[in-house]
């Protein structure tokens, strides 16, 4: 997936933060970190390849209160599903990557919705 510099959710331009050091199965990577701060009920989190401006992982909020995330890693393929339960995040790991409708998250939103009821 190539970078983006504009939030493919609200369209606001992305805050880029270069030389972000992030880990990756054991093995530390220095990428770009774009981030929304400007958009209303969202949040999201990429992490780019400095050389190859290929996203390396995402992280999106899925709810309006910020309860619900997801992370998706393009390196491992896989993602992982954070959300508030009883206080406390719970991951849910799932061993591929989600796909993302940009900018409509209601069918992300939906499947995730459901691996939650699941697990």
């Amino acid at each position: 997936m190539d970078d983006f510099k504009e939030c493919p959710i609200c369209n606001n331009k992305l805050r880029t933060v270069n030389n972000v050091s992030v880990s990756f199965d054991k093995k530390h990577k220095l990428t770009s970190e774009r981030t929304c701060s400007k958009g209303m009920n969202h949040s999201l989190m990429i992490h780019s390849d400095i050389e190859t401006n290929q996203v390396l992982k995402i992280k999106i909020s899925l709810a309006a209160n910020y309860t619900k995330f997801i992370e998706i890693n393009y390196v491992l393929n896989k993602s992982i599903i954070l959300c508030m339960k009883d206080g406390k995040i719970s991951p849910i790991n799932i061993d591929k990557v989600l796909e993302v409708d940009f900018p409509d998250l209601e069918k992300l939103r939906k499947k995730v919705d459901m691996l939650i009821a699941f697990s």
